[in-house]
């Protein structure tokens, strides 16, 4: 038996697949922001050590 695909349903799967890429490159670029902003606030945290410490540093003599 065989199977008659009507274009608008070929239409329809194309659009899935397309739109799963979308989601994917999507995912991608929300995990690199988000990989991203930690780097910058474990940056900004390491700074402010450092800081306290060479601050803590000067005070004592």
């Amino acid at each position: 038996m065989d199977y008659i695909i009507e274009p608008r349903t070929e239409f329809y799967c194309q659009n899935f697949a397309s739109l799963q890429k979308g989601l994917k490159m999507l995912r991608w670029h929300f995990s690199v922001l988000f990989s991203w902003d930690i780097f910058c606030i474990c940056e900004r945290v390491f700074a402010e050590v450092i800081d306290m410490a060479e601050n803590s540093l000067y005070n004592s003599y």
